[in-house]
Protein backbone atom coordinates (compact mmCIF):
# COMPACT_ATOMS: atom_id res chain seq x y z
CA UNK A 1 0.00 0.00 0.00
CA UNK A 2 3.01 2.30 -0.21
CA UNK A 3 2.79 4.93 -2.92
CA UNK A 4 6.15 5.13 -4.65
CA UNK A 5 5.38 8.11 -6.87
CA UNK A 6 7.46 10.31 -4.56
CA UNK A 7 10.87 9.17 -3.28
CA UNK A 8 10.62 7.77 0.28
CA UNK A 9 11.99 9.76 3.16
CA UNK A 10 15.10 8.30 4.80
CA UNK A 11 14.47 6.44 8.04
CA UNK A 12 17.19 8.22 9.98
CA UNK A 13 15.86 11.67 9.11
CA UNK A 14 19.30 12.80 8.02
CA UNK A 15 18.15 14.16 4.68
CA UNK A 16 14.47 14.96 5.19
CA UNK A 17 14.09 18.48 6.52
CA UNK A 18 11.32 18.81 9.09
CA UNK A 19 9.64 22.05 8.12
CA UNK A 20 9.21 24.45 11.03
CA UNK A 21 5.74 24.27 12.58
CA UNK A 22 4.49 22.18 9.65
CA UNK A 23 2.84 18.78 9.78
CA UNK A 24 5.07 16.97 7.36
CA UNK A 25 8.67 16.33 6.41
CA UNK A 26 9.91 17.79 3.15
CA UNK A 27 10.48 15.04 0.55
CA UNK A 28 14.09 14.65 -0.48
CA UNK A 29 15.16 16.26 -3.74
CA UNK A 30 11.60 17.18 -4.71
CA UNK A 31 11.24 20.40 -6.70
CA UNK A 32 7.74 21.61 -7.43
CA UNK A 33 6.86 23.44 -10.62
CA UNK A 34 3.48 24.36 -12.07
CA UNK A 35 2.96 20.91 -13.56
CA UNK A 36 3.86 18.92 -10.45
CA UNK A 37 1.77 21.21 -8.27
CA UNK A 38 -1.21 20.66 -10.55
CA UNK A 39 -0.65 16.91 -10.35
CA UNK A 40 -0.50 17.02 -6.56
CA UNK A 41 -3.58 19.22 -6.44
CA UNK A 42 -5.57 16.73 -8.51
CA UNK A 43 -4.28 13.86 -6.43
CA UNK A 44 -5.18 15.48 -3.11
CA UNK A 45 -8.60 16.46 -4.46
CA UNK A 46 -9.26 12.85 -5.44
CA UNK A 47 -8.22 11.76 -1.94
CA UNK A 48 -10.64 14.25 -0.36
CA UNK A 49 -13.48 12.99 -2.54
CA UNK A 50 -12.68 9.38 -1.61
CA UNK A 51 -12.65 10.32 2.07
CA UNK A 52 -16.00 12.07 1.67
CA UNK A 53 -17.39 8.78 0.36
CA UNK A 54 -16.18 7.11 3.56
CA UNK A 55 -17.95 9.83 5.56
CA UNK A 56 -21.25 8.72 4.05
CA UNK A 57 -20.82 5.35 5.75
CA UNK A 58 -19.52 6.80 9.01
CA UNK A 59 -22.13 9.55 9.42
CA UNK A 60 -25.37 8.33 7.80
CA UNK A 61 -28.33 10.67 8.01
CA UNK A 62 -26.20 13.77 8.58
CA UNK A 63 -25.50 16.76 6.35
CA UNK A 64 -21.99 15.37 5.78
CA UNK A 65 -23.47 12.18 4.34
CA UNK A 66 -25.35 14.21 1.73
CA UNK A 67 -22.43 16.42 0.76
CA UNK A 68 -21.62 16.07 -2.94
CA UNK A 69 -24.97 14.47 -3.73
CA UNK A 70 -27.41 16.02 -6.24
CA UNK A 71 -29.77 18.61 -4.77
CA UNK A 72 -32.70 17.08 -6.64
CA UNK A 73 -33.42 14.88 -9.62
CA UNK A 74 -35.38 17.69 -11.24
CA UNK A 75 -32.46 20.13 -11.09
CA UNK A 76 -29.83 17.65 -12.22
CA UNK A 77 -26.07 18.17 -12.14
CA UNK A 78 -24.24 20.57 -14.42
CA UNK A 79 -20.59 20.97 -15.35
CA UNK A 80 -19.43 24.55 -15.82
CA UNK A 81 -16.21 26.28 -16.81
CA UNK A 82 -14.93 29.84 -16.85
CA UNK A 83 -11.50 31.43 -16.85
CA UNK A 84 -11.70 32.51 -13.19
CA UNK A 85 -13.04 29.39 -11.47
CA UNK A 86 -12.08 26.78 -14.10
CA UNK A 87 -14.19 23.61 -14.20
CA UNK A 88 -16.79 23.06 -11.49
CA UNK A 89 -19.98 21.15 -10.82
CA UNK A 90 -23.37 22.69 -10.12
CA UNK A 91 -26.51 21.27 -8.55
CA UNK A 92 -24.68 19.45 -5.76
CA UNK A 93 -25.27 19.79 -2.03
CA UNK A 94 -22.56 21.07 0.32
CA UNK A 95 -22.60 20.45 4.07
CA UNK A 96 -20.23 23.26 5.06
CA UNK A 97 -18.75 21.24 7.93
CA UNK A 98 -15.23 22.34 8.78
CA UNK A 99 -14.94 19.60 11.42
CA UNK A 100 -16.06 16.47 9.56
CA UNK A 101 -16.11 16.98 5.79
CA UNK A 102 -12.73 16.75 4.02
CA UNK A 103 -14.02 18.60 0.95
CA UNK A 104 -15.75 21.50 2.72
CA UNK A 105 -12.93 21.72 5.27
CA UNK A 106 -10.36 22.32 2.53
CA UNK A 107 -12.44 25.10 0.97
CA UNK A 108 -13.22 26.87 4.24
CA UNK A 109 -9.72 26.60 5.67
CA UNK A 110 -8.22 27.95 2.47
CA UNK A 111 -10.22 31.15 2.95
CA UNK A 112 -9.41 31.30 6.65
CA UNK A 113 -5.72 30.91 5.91
CA UNK A 114 -5.88 33.90 3.56
CA UNK A 115 -7.66 35.94 6.24
CA UNK A 116 -5.01 35.12 8.85
CA UNK A 117 -2.25 35.90 6.36
CA UNK A 118 -3.85 39.27 5.70
CA UNK A 119 -4.05 40.06 9.42
CA UNK A 120 -0.41 39.09 9.98
CA UNK A 121 0.74 41.10 6.96
CA UNK A 122 -1.04 44.19 8.28
CA UNK A 123 0.66 43.64 11.64
CA UNK A 124 4.01 43.33 9.88
CA UNK A 125 3.49 46.54 7.89
CA UNK A 126 2.35 48.58 10.90
CA UNK A 127 4.88 47.23 13.38
CA UNK A 128 2.35 45.55 15.64
CA UNK A 129 3.37 42.88 18.11
CA UNK A 130 1.98 39.37 17.60
CA UNK A 131 2.14 36.66 20.26
CA UNK A 132 1.23 33.06 19.41
CA UNK A 133 -0.22 31.15 22.37
CA UNK A 134 -1.28 27.58 23.09
CA UNK A 135 -3.74 26.86 25.92
CA UNK A 136 -4.50 23.36 27.20
CA UNK A 137 -6.34 21.42 29.89
CA UNK A 138 -5.42 18.38 31.97
CA UNK A 139 -7.34 15.34 30.72
CA UNK A 140 -7.30 11.55 30.83
CA UNK A 141 -8.64 8.58 28.91
CA UNK A 142 -11.93 8.56 30.80
CA UNK A 143 -12.92 12.10 29.78
CA UNK A 144 -15.50 12.39 27.03
CA UNK A 145 -14.85 14.69 24.09
CA UNK A 146 -18.05 16.62 24.78
CA UNK A 147 -17.04 17.41 28.36
CA UNK A 148 -13.44 18.38 27.48
CA UNK A 149 -14.61 20.65 24.68
CA UNK A 150 -17.26 22.29 26.87
CA UNK A 151 -14.76 22.75 29.69
CA UNK A 152 -12.11 24.53 27.66
CA UNK A 153 -14.71 26.87 26.16
CA UNK A 154 -16.08 27.72 29.62
CA UNK A 155 -12.57 28.34 30.94
CA UNK A 156 -11.83 30.68 28.03
CA UNK A 157 -15.01 32.67 28.66
CA UNK A 158 -14.30 32.82 32.38
CA UNK A 159 -10.83 34.25 31.78
CA UNK A 160 -11.79 36.74 29.09
CA UNK A 161 -14.82 38.09 30.97
CA UNK A 162 -12.76 39.08 33.99
CA UNK A 163 -12.09 42.78 34.44
CA UNK A 164 -8.53 42.00 35.54
CA UNK A 165 -7.81 40.14 32.30
CA UNK A 166 -9.15 42.95 30.16
CA UNK A 167 -7.14 45.52 32.11
CA UNK A 168 -3.97 43.46 31.80
CA UNK A 169 -4.41 43.06 28.04
CA UNK A 170 -5.31 46.72 27.54
CA UNK A 171 -2.19 47.69 29.47
CA UNK A 172 -0.14 45.76 26.93
CA UNK A 173 -1.84 47.56 24.04
CA UNK A 174 -4.19 44.79 22.96
CA UNK A 175 -5.78 45.18 19.53
CA UNK A 176 -7.55 41.81 19.32
CA UNK A 177 -7.01 38.10 18.82
CA UNK A 178 -7.65 35.19 16.45
CA UNK A 179 -8.42 31.84 18.07
CA UNK A 180 -8.48 28.31 16.65
CA UNK A 181 -9.48 25.06 18.34
CA UNK A 182 -7.68 21.79 17.66
CA UNK A 183 -8.46 18.27 18.85
CA UNK A 184 -6.43 15.05 18.83
CA UNK A 185 -6.80 11.67 20.53
CA UNK A 186 -4.32 9.26 22.07
CA UNK A 187 -4.84 5.87 23.74
CA UNK A 188 -2.83 7.11 26.73
CA UNK A 189 -4.72 10.23 27.83
CA UNK A 190 -7.77 10.48 25.59
CA UNK A 191 -9.09 13.62 23.94
CA UNK A 192 -6.68 16.55 23.77
CA UNK A 193 -8.61 19.73 22.99
CA UNK A 194 -6.57 22.92 22.94
CA UNK A 195 -6.59 26.49 21.64
CA UNK A 196 -4.10 28.29 19.43
CA UNK A 197 -4.36 32.07 19.75
CA UNK A 198 -2.80 34.98 17.87
CA UNK A 199 -2.68 38.02 20.17
CA UNK A 200 -2.25 41.38 18.41
CA UNK A 201 -0.71 44.33 20.29
CA UNK A 202 0.04 47.91 19.25
CA UNK A 203 3.74 47.40 19.92
CA UNK A 204 6.09 44.47 20.11
CA UNK A 205 6.59 43.01 23.58
CA UNK A 206 10.10 42.78 24.95
CA UNK A 207 11.14 39.60 26.76
CA UNK A 208 10.25 40.95 30.19
CA UNK A 209 6.73 41.95 29.20
CA UNK A 210 6.23 38.72 27.25
CA UNK A 211 7.30 36.61 30.25
CA UNK A 212 5.01 38.62 32.52
CA UNK A 213 2.12 38.19 30.07
CA UNK A 214 2.67 34.43 29.90
CA UNK A 215 2.87 34.03 33.68
CA UNK A 216 -0.14 36.27 34.33
CA UNK A 217 -2.38 34.64 31.73
CA UNK A 218 -1.34 31.11 32.80
CA UNK A 219 -2.27 31.93 36.41
CA UNK A 220 -5.64 33.28 35.29
CA UNK A 221 -6.21 30.20 33.11
CA UNK A 222 -5.50 27.82 36.00
CA UNK A 223 -7.69 29.82 38.38
CA UNK A 224 -10.52 29.77 35.84
CA UNK A 225 -10.44 25.96 35.75
CA UNK A 226 -11.07 25.94 39.50
CA UNK A 227 -13.94 28.44 39.15
CA UNK A 228 -15.61 26.40 36.42
CA UNK A 229 -15.21 23.22 38.48
CA UNK A 230 -16.97 24.87 41.42
CA UNK A 231 -19.81 26.07 39.17
CA UNK A 232 -20.40 22.48 38.02
CA UNK A 233 -20.37 20.45 41.27
CA UNK A 234 -22.19 17.50 39.68
CA UNK A 235 -19.57 17.05 36.96
CA UNK A 236 -16.23 15.29 37.35
CA UNK A 237 -13.72 18.07 38.16
CA UNK A 238 -10.76 18.73 35.91
CA UNK A 239 -7.29 18.82 37.44
CA UNK A 240 -5.45 22.13 37.40
CA UNK A 241 -3.47 22.64 34.16
CA UNK A 242 0.30 22.91 34.35
CA UNK A 243 1.68 26.45 33.85
CA UNK A 244 4.48 25.19 31.61
CA UNK A 245 1.92 23.76 29.18
CA UNK A 246 0.46 27.22 28.51
CA UNK A 247 2.89 28.46 25.87
CA UNK A 248 3.41 31.96 24.47
CA UNK A 249 5.84 33.01 21.76
CA UNK A 250 6.33 36.38 20.10
CA UNK A 251 6.44 36.08 16.31
CA UNK A 252 9.20 37.82 14.40
CA UNK A 253 7.06 38.48 11.36
CA UNK A 254 8.52 37.70 7.95
CA UNK A 255 6.85 36.41 4.81
CA UNK A 256 7.93 32.86 5.68
CA UNK A 257 6.69 33.11 9.28
CA UNK A 258 3.36 34.56 8.14
CA UNK A 259 2.84 31.72 5.68
CA UNK A 260 3.91 29.05 8.18
CA UNK A 261 1.77 30.19 11.10
CA UNK A 262 -1.31 30.96 9.00
CA UNK A 263 -1.15 27.39 7.67
CA UNK A 264 -0.50 26.01 11.15
CA UNK A 265 -3.88 27.22 12.43
CA UNK A 266 -5.91 26.32 9.34
CA UNK A 267 -4.35 23.20 7.80
CA UNK A 268 -5.87 19.78 8.43
CA UNK A 269 -2.95 18.71 10.57
CA UNK A 270 -2.43 14.98 10.61
CA UNK A 271 0.35 12.43 10.50
CA UNK A 272 0.75 13.26 6.81
CA UNK A 273 3.98 12.65 4.95
CA UNK A 274 3.88 13.33 1.20
CA UNK A 275 4.10 10.22 -0.92
CA UNK A 276 3.01 7.81 1.79
CA UNK A 277 -0.36 6.33 2.60
CA UNK A 278 -2.00 6.98 5.97
CA UNK A 279 -1.21 3.56 7.44
CA UNK A 280 2.51 3.91 6.68
CA UNK A 281 2.45 7.43 8.10
CA UNK A 282 0.89 6.26 11.36
CA UNK A 283 3.53 3.56 11.77
CA UNK A 284 6.27 6.02 10.83
CA UNK A 285 5.12 8.36 13.60
CA UNK A 286 6.08 5.77 16.20
CA UNK A 287 9.26 4.42 14.63
CA UNK A 288 10.93 7.44 13.03
CA UNK A 289 11.64 10.09 15.61
CA UNK A 290 13.81 12.22 13.32
CA UNK A 291 11.33 12.87 10.52
CA UNK A 292 8.07 12.52 12.45
CA UNK A 293 5.65 15.42 11.98
CA UNK A 294 5.42 16.04 15.72
CA UNK A 295 2.33 14.06 16.69
CA UNK A 296 4.18 11.56 18.87
CA UNK A 297 4.45 12.69 22.48
CA UNK A 298 6.11 11.03 25.43
CA UNK A 299 3.71 9.70 28.06
CA UNK A 300 5.21 8.09 31.17
CA UNK A 301 8.43 7.55 29.25
CA UNK A 302 6.78 5.93 26.22
CA UNK A 303 6.06 7.40 22.77
CA UNK A 304 2.31 7.72 22.18
CA UNK A 305 0.72 8.41 18.81
CA UNK A 306 -1.78 11.29 18.74
CA UNK A 307 -4.24 11.15 15.85
CA UNK A 308 -7.27 13.13 14.76
CA UNK A 309 -10.42 12.59 12.73
CA UNK A 310 -8.65 13.25 9.43
CA UNK A 311 -6.03 10.59 10.14
CA UNK A 312 -8.63 7.89 10.65
CA UNK A 313 -10.76 9.08 7.76
CA UNK A 314 -7.70 8.73 5.53
CA UNK A 315 -6.82 5.32 6.96
CA UNK A 316 -10.36 3.99 6.53
CA UNK A 317 -10.44 5.33 2.98
CA UNK A 318 -7.25 3.49 2.09
CA UNK A 319 -8.53 0.31 3.75
CA UNK A 320 -11.63 0.53 1.56
CA UNK A 321 -14.15 1.20 4.32
CA UNK A 322 -17.69 0.60 3.07
CA UNK A 323 -16.49 -1.74 0.32
CA UNK A 324 -16.12 -5.52 0.12
CA UNK A 325 -12.92 -5.18 2.13
CA UNK A 326 -15.14 -4.96 5.23
CA UNK A 327 -17.55 -7.54 6.60
CA UNK A 328 -21.20 -7.02 7.59
CA UNK A 329 -20.13 -5.66 10.99
CA UNK A 330 -17.87 -3.04 9.35
CA UNK A 331 -14.72 -4.88 10.48
CA UNK A 332 -11.86 -4.95 7.97
CA UNK A 333 -11.07 -8.33 6.46
CA UNK A 334 -7.53 -9.69 6.36
CA UNK A 335 -6.35 -7.21 9.00
CA UNK A 336 -4.62 -8.51 12.11
CA UNK A 337 -4.61 -6.18 15.11
CA UNK A 338 -1.47 -6.09 17.24
CA UNK A 339 -1.72 -4.80 20.79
Amino acid sequence: MVDTSIPPAPCDGGEAALESMASYAAPVGRHYNHTTREQLSRRFRAQRWAQRAVNRHLLPGTACAGCGRPVSKQMGVGLYWDSKHKARFGGLRTCGSVWCCPVCNAKIQNVRQSEIQQALKVAQERGYGVVFGTLTLRHDLGDQLKSVRAMIQQVWRSVMQQHGTRSMLDGLGRLGYIRAMECTFSPANGWHVHFHVFWFFRHRLDKGRLDAFQADFADRWIAAVDRVNRKNPDAEPFAAPLPEHQLFKELRLSDNVIDTYSRYCTTRKSVALPGRNAIWRAANEITDSQSKPGKVKMHNGKPVLHTNYWDWLSILSELGYGSKSFDANCNPKNIRYVR
